[in-house]
């Protein structure tokens, strides 16, 4: 459970009370059936919160003392390619997500831009072959919620990437602030080169994968 009620009727029950979200970790209260306890994760976002239940309901079942969860788990590192936070300080934050359909990229951008604190820069493409409508869905997200937005190569397969990041473009109303560089690792380089500290950038789409696939070859990148 997550901010429910679930505590009056099941007999086992974990539940998040007093969700504390920053840019990079999120602190919060874990109401259980054996007790409360307050806890503080690297992890960020609502989607971790609910892991960080569902590990602290696995733990509790298997006979981990309650007492012990708290070191646990701010001791879980951050999941490779899901929201994985690098930067910070006197750096830009910089965030690689798997985020590559409409709603989990729309979900992504909202929650760092309540938490961003200066510039919102957005460094993703689309995947050729694949359903065309989440190009327009992901040009009107990145139009929404970013302040700037590079388009870049996301697995094009055997599609014209001039052909995919049209599509994308037609449905971002403000081209200003747009730059096109198809080469993804210069695309990043861009992005993160352009920003400051308090600034954020959002690489997604790829998250964990290490290779693009362009006509049928896989190439390295990380």
């Amino acid at each position: 459970g997550f901010h429910s009620d679930c505590q009056k009727f099941c007999h086992k029950y974990v539940v998040a009370n007093d969700v504390n979200y920053t840019i990079t970790g999120t602190s919060f209260e874990i109401q259980t059936y054996l007790g409360n306890i307050s806890i503080s994760t690297r992890l960020v976002g609502p989607g971790n919160v609910y892991n960080v239940l569902s590990i602290t309901a696995y733990l509790l079942f298997v006979g981990v003392s309650i007492l012990d969860l708290p070191s646990v788990i701010a001791s879980l590192p951050n999941i490779p390619g899901r929201m994985e936070i690098f930067g910070g300080g006197d750096k830009p934050v910089v965030v690689v997500d798997y985020a590559h359909s409409e709603a989990a990229f729309a979900a992504v951008l909202k929650f760092l831009d309540g938490y961003c604190n200066g510039l919102l820069v957005s460094v993703f493409g689309c995947g050729g072959e694949r359903p065309p409508d989440r190009r327009s869905g992901m040009g009107k997200a990145a139009d929404l919620y970013a302040d700037k937005i590079v388009i870049t190569q996301d697995n094009p397969r055997g599609e014209s990437i001039a052909n995919i990041n049209a599509a994308i473009l037609a449905n971002i109303s403000d081209k200003t602030k747009v730059a096109v560089i198809d080469d993804r690792d210069a695309a990043i380089e861009n992005a993160i080169n352009s920003c400051k500290s308090g600034d954020v950038v959002l690489v997604s789409g790829k998250g964990h994968e290490q290779y693009q696939d362009i006509r049928g070859c896989r190439y390295k990148h990380s």
